[in-house]
């Protein structure tokens, strides 16, 4: 199934559980919306997606949550998993101690902030919050399962306390990035086997999971994506595939794009390039929206292929863990 979004709601009572505020003021709120923008960014920086679906509006007063005027504290809480609170954690650390003056402060002198400042919309695009943050002290991979940062204090008698401390000493042996194109031999980054993926055809649609997926074109000329900004230059040459994806269940699913894999003649994998992909998909929207019950979506997952190697193949999961559907190219 497709990777929900978190509730903005939630993220919110974790942040004032972490932070030890009682009744929340209008001066709390305000520094609510700062650290939920720094949660979304770290967030993103590291897993490619935004952790919740609200956009953030780059407001006079800096960063504002879409559609966030407070915490109910009445509404049932949702699970958050272990990376989330982990991002959470990280963020508490670094920012939690700032008032919401300071935090006003630095997050307008930031440029994520500024680049919503010039955008019609007044919204920060979630491509120049991943750009900023993958920047700004974050490790350039890491394991699925971790968020990639250190752990803020526990609270006193806080009953996950044995939980952030294996996650520190986790996190501890994380290595950083380990090659100039971003290559998974052989599927290995999810467990898959090339093998055990269904065989899908270009142009037909085929079936993995909640998901039907269409691939309609494949286009391996472009060397530079967009303007120059954020990265938009290949290391190689971008290979750009159109893909549309119906949802096929009868609840709201999202689409994973940091799931999907292309594959060179020799089985080499190659995760996809989220900057690339948010210029040529306008800012990634198609991929981050929710997909009705029904509905499709059609959009391009952009990879950083070497110029020395020809793309044969991309397979296509409706979650990290599924087996998918493999896709000749060609």
């Amino acid at each position: 199934m497709g990777l929900p979004f978190a509730s903005v709601n939630d993220l919110a009572r974790e942040l004032i559980d972490q932070l030890w505020l009682g009744p929340v003021t209008a001066a709390d709120c305000d520094k609510l919306h700062k650290l939920l923008y720094y949660v979304q960014g770290h967030h993103a920086a590291v897993r490619g997606r935004p952790l919740f679906a609200e956009p953030i509006e780059a407001a006079d007063s800096g960063p504002v949550v879409a559609g966030f005027t407070g915490v109910d504290l009445a509404a049932p809480r949702g699970r958050l998993d272990t990376a989330v609170l982990h991002t959470v954690g990280y963020v508490v650390s670094r920012y939690g101690q700032l008032s919401p003056l300071d935090l006003r402060h630095l997050t307008r002198a930031e440029p994520p902030w500024q680049a919503g400042r010039r955008a019609p919309d007044r919204q920060i695009p979630l491509a120049a919050m991943i750009a900023y943050f993958r920047g700004d002290e974050a490790p350039a991979a890491v394991p699925e399962h971790s968020s990639g940062y250190p752990m803020a204090p526990p609270r006193p008698g806080n009953k996950r306390k044995w939980s952030w401390i294996i996650g520190g000493l986790v996190l501890a042996m994380i290595l950083g990035y380990v090659g100039l194109f971003t290559v998974i031999g052989l599927g290995a980054a999810d467990g898959t086997k090339v093998a055990d993926a269904a065989a899908g055809q270009m142009g037909q649609p085929a079936r993995d999971g909640l998901f039907e997926f269409t691939v309609t074109d494949l286009d391996c000329s472009q060397k530079v994506i967009g303007d120059v900004a954020f990265n938009g230059t290949a290391r190689g040459i971008y290979c750009v595939v159109t893909v549309r994806v119906k949802n096929l269940d009868r609840q709201p699913q999202s689409f994973d794009e940091s799931s999907q894999r292309a594959y060179d003649e020799q089985g080499t994998a190659y995760s996809h390039d989220v900057n690339a992909e948010f210029k040529v998909n306008a800012g990634a929207q198609t991929w981050f929206q929710t997909i009705e019950p029904g509905a499709q979506v059609t959009g391009k997952l952009v990879f950083d292929i070497p110029e020395s190697v020809r793309v044969a193949a991309i397979e296509l999961h409706d979650s990290p863990a599924s087996t998918g559907v493999r896709v000749p190219l060609r």
